[in-house]
């Protein structure tokens, strides 16, 4: 997908392969990007994400994923994760993850 991910952030530019109908990013791509980010924060696995799509995004454009940890507890970590087109929010989510 092109996607590119260290430190709790991922970075992708958007293209054709990218986009649905009507065409603007798919909105799986944009949770992809989402647990590319949490997945680099390395506190374990996936368990739960929930997002909420706020905003289109386009061809063209570069989405960041900012992941960061909430809360850990011995068994559990909780993360939240901002995705932006420049300063255009286009995706908000929350997420658990267990250590792996």
């Amino acid at each position: 997908t092109g996607i590119e991910a260290a430190d709790g952030a991922a970075r992708l530019t958007l293209d054709g392969r990218h986009a649905g109908t009507p065409p603007v990013a798919h909105g799986g791509l944009i949770l992809s990007l989402a647990e590319a980010a949490l997945s680099s924060l390395g506190a374990g696995a996936v368990t739960s994400l929930q997002a909420q799509r706020v905003a289109p995004a386009r061809r063209g454009e570069t989405l960041v994923a900012q992941a960061t940890l909430v809360r850990t507890t011995r068994t559990l970590a909780f993360a939240a994760v901002e995705v932006r087109a420049d300063d255009r929010l286009i995706a908000r989510a929350n997420a658990v993850l267990a250590p792996g």
